[in-house]
């Protein structure tokens, strides 16, 4: 028995990475045009990052991209829908 991998198993993990990348292009592209953006600062408070969606479906469905935004700016990210409730993010939690 060798421990060669079948040639089928490698074009399952090709298009399985495929898949992923064609779902997270909509995904990201989505949050950018569904939800507004802003920056708030005040005095030597070093400023959030915030966006509003119209929904709280939405904060919930892209919260996660608010959580790898605030990791990759290592500042933190809010996510506000239009009722007022808030969902922070803070690098490194």
């Amino acid at each position: 028995m060798t421990d060669k991998p079948k040639w089928w198993q490698s074009w399952i993990v090709y298009y399985g990475l495929v898949a992923l990348l064609a779902m997270m292009v909509p995904y990201v592209s989505g949050s950018f045009l569904l939800g507004g953006y802003g920056y708030w600062s005040e005095g030597d408070n070093p400023g959030l990052h915030y966006r509003i969606f119209n929904s709280q479906a939405e904060c919930i469905v892209f919260g996660p991209l608010a959580w790898a935004e605030a990791e990759i700016r290592g500042e933190p990210v809010a996510i506000k829908d239009q009722h007022g409730r808030i969902y922070g993010y803070e690098p490194g939690r």
